[in-house]
């Protein structure tokens, strides 16, 4: 009886030592010891993540936590590996007083995440500036989508690998269905918000490299129908007119001469040759939104000026179905307009099918020629 009693005794004394041990403050060289859950904790400081445990940690909690927090960046400062596209290296970026990385992030939280409307801000001018884009975007496109979309953007990344992968389920295929065609936005908020069994990627890409990855979607989707992705933009200048903005200009100059000179002249308008569809649809094509960016832009600078969007098309087909089609196609610009702020009041939209033709429809150049969307100034 006696041997048992030392024995519980001898017991407890070493579950007490052995309490003491495994539990401990930090302090100088000593990093601190906890019997639960994981024997110690580390002292390291996690940045934007709070981890104060009181056993292992220095200072109080408030000075922790004021360690720990979000910062702003210094000012002028690049974050790591970026570069915005239209520079060609790092320096190019630093000497340009143009913008700073504050100012570009400060640029970026304003953007309106819910906006069915947004359109990629990333308009190269040359190929080699879409080349660049479309380097960085690949490698991203790479490393945080292709795992799962496959890297021809099919829907067959090895998480499927046709069936024979660990996901049963054939992720999102971007060359086909309505995903082909799909606005910008959808893109850009999925990343964002996520879709389905995909997480956002809200912090594993930042707003430039969002809006890249989604141009190099694009530029696999041109390829699978066969388009050179650089043309389709319409950014090519070789053929290019007047802008929007100085054809207007010249028409109302010459408006106010001709009020000047009380003569009763028509009324001019402008053919929108960037303005695109899909074949027999009136959904705009997304290389359409730079040319009507720039249309929103002159009419905001021309307050007093209201407008006709008018449609037309070839003589292919029953005349009443153009008809509707021009109708239609001239709506979807008027509602373009109106969402990005234009007062409606200051735009009609009126479908001529192909009653108004401007070359032969005996050629298939002419029949692109009539296949057109004006800008008609009517006030």
């Amino acid at each position: 009886m006696k041997n048992i009693k030392s024995f519980y005794s001898l017991a407890s004394v070493c579950a007490a030592s052995l309490l003491l041990w495994s539990c401990g403050k930090a302090g100088g060289e000593y990093q601190g010891r906890e019997y639960m859950p994981d024997m110690a904790h580390s002292v390291a400081y996690e940045a934007n993540y709070v981890t104060y445990y009181y056993n292992n940690t220095w200072g109080t909690e408030e000075e922790y936590r004021q360690m720990a927090e979000v910062r702003k960046p210094v000012e002028g400062t690049v974050a790591r590996g970026y570069i915005p596209y239209k520079y060609e290296n790092l320096e190019a970026f630093r000497e340009s007083p143009e913008e700073t990385y504050t100012q570009l992030q400060e640029k970026a939280s304003a953007v309106a995440l819910a906006d069915a409307t947004l359109v990629n801000p990333i308009k190269p001018t040359s190929k080699e500036e879409l080349e660049r884009v479309l380097v960085h975007g690949g490698e991203l496109y790479n490393i945080s989508c292709a795992v799962c979309h496959g890297k021809k953007g099919d829907g067959n990344g090895s998480i499927y690998d046709g069936g024979d992968g660990p996901y049963s389920a054939a992720p999102a295929n971007y060359l086909e269905g309505d995903l082909l065609t799909a606005a910008d936005a959808r893109y850009y908020n999925a990343i964002m918000h996520g879709k389905g069994q995909m997480q956002p990627h809200v912090d594993k890409l930042n707003e430039e490299e969002r809006w890249k990855v989604i141009h190099y979607i694009r530029s696999l989707q041109a390829d699978k129908k066969g388009i050179d992705y650089f043309e389709e933009l319409n950014i090519s200048g070789a053929d290019a007119k007047a802008s929007l903005k100085d054809q207007f200009a010249n028409i109302v100059g010459a408006a106010g001469s001709e009020e000047e000179g009380a003569t009763d002249a028509a009324p001019s308008s402008i053919t929108l040759d960037n303005v695109l569809y899909n074949t027999g649809s009136s959904d705009l094509k997304t290389s359409s939104y730079a040319t009507l960016d720039e249309l929103v832009i002159v009419l905001k600078a021309y307050p007093s000026i209201n407008i006709e969007i008018g449609g037309h098309t070839d003589n292919v087909g029953k005349a009443d179905k153009n008809l509707e089609l021009s109708q239609k196609r001239a709506q979807s610009v008027a509602s373009y307009l109106a969402s990005h702020g234009i007062d409606g009041e200051r735009v009609s939209y009126k479908g001529y099918g192909a009653t108004v033709p401007v070359a032969t429809n005996d050629t298939d150049a002419g029949k692109k020629q009539n296949r057109r969307t004006e800008v008609k100034i009517v006030k």
